[in-house]
């Protein structure tokens, strides 16, 4: 690729929402993800014995969740509601950013054009076409639930001192650090990613219970996409967590407390909440407007695509100059937007 081309290329990629989910909170994007999640917790925390959960570990652990105390406007006392919150939040994070800075071009691009990880998304694989893609994409994106919830079973069953991840985690304005999460609330955070993304990543039915067609990243950024065969493509638009797409968001946040209340319930009742938030209604495809939904609309206003046009060639990679003047624009852009 072009230099000119990487100067654009990057600088619309750094400037832009997360690609591939509802957002997450960093120097560019809203903490819908976040939002959503933490908004649910209270009825889970509610129906977890708290004897279950263990305190924080370490002043990484104390520093982060009272930062994302802060962040967020919650209130936890107790160390082990803390480490609840703040376990939650980084496993809710973690599919968009895998703990690492949006900064990470190379890592960024990776994670959300990853073929085989779309189902971490709510989306399709590049082989899910037509009308049976959506249901391979429904039936994908449930397995990848039930999988992390099953993950979130074994870690329970260990002593509770065995129950954390050493996990790397990026904060914005100040670098990496290395933080001890609960793994079992980690483990659901990402299984929640999943099920809010099904919201923001498909056209739903009238009552958002059911899954009429699912969009596409992988393929919606490549110049051979056509929508009758790949879907529409994933949406910035539909990616608002405020404004048109409230309503989505608000079923995504009642899919979420439903989730999080079968974690306390038998396992069999994992697969009783997907069927009332994860199936797909038939008959609605390309052909016939996806049965006129008006979140078509929606999806349509700010399709990704392509970025700019520009072609990319194997192993192309930006030299480390090109890569100099974006960051320095970025941080440019943070000093501005911190001084306003």
């Amino acid at each position: 690729m072009k230099p000119l081309c990487w100067v654009a290329v990057l600088s619309a990629v750094l400037v832009a929402r997360p690609s591939a989910a509802y957002t997450v909170g960093t120097g560019f994007s809203d903490a819908c993800h976040e939002k959503i999640a933490i908004s649910s917790y209270p009825q889970y925390l509610a129906a977890l014995p708290i004897e279950s959960i263990p305190p924080l570990r370490g002043e990484a652990a104390d520093k982060l969740s009272a930062y994302f105390q802060r962040l967020f406007g919650v209130s936890a006392d107790d160390r082990r509601h803390r480490n609840l919150l703040m376990s939650l939040v980084i496993g809710v994070q973690a599919p968009d950013t895998h703990g690492h800075s949006l900064l990470e071009l190379e890592n960024t691009r990776n994670i959300h054009a990853a073929p085989d990880d779309q189902y971490s998304h709510a989306l399709r694989k590049p082989n899910d076409d037509g009308p049976e893609g959506d249901l391979a994409a429904i039936s994908g994106t449930r397995v990848h639930i039930k999988d992390l919830v099953e993950k979130f079973r074994i870690e329970m069953q260990k002593p509770r001192e065995q129950q954390f991840l050493s996990y790397d985690y990026y904060l914005d304005y100040y670098g990496m650090v290395t933080v001890d999460v609960w793994s079992p609330a980690f483990y659901l955070g990402e299984a929640l990613h999943a099920l809010q993304d099904s919201f923001s990543h498909s056209i739903r039915s009238d009552d958002f219970r059911r899954i009429r067609h699912v969009l596409n990243y992988v393929d919606g950024i490549s110049h051979d996409h056509d929508e009758s065969r790949d879907g529409l493509r994933h949406s910035a638009s539909m990616d608002l967590c405020a404004g048109d797409t409230l309503p989505l968001v608000n079923a995504a946040r009642e899919a979420s407390i439903d989730f999080l209340l079968t974690m306390t319930a038998a396992p069999g009742e994992v697969d009783a909440v997907l069927d009332r938030w994860l199936t797909h209604e038939s008959g609605c495809t390309f052909d016939n407007g996806y049965c006129g939904s008006p979140w078509v609309a929606v999806a349509r206003r700010e399709p990704t695509e392509p970025y700019l046009g520009c072609e990319q060639a194997s192993g192309g990679a930006p030299a480390p100059e090109v890569l100099a003047v974006v960051v320095l624009l970025v941080l440019r852009r943070r000093r501005r937007n911190l001084s306003s």
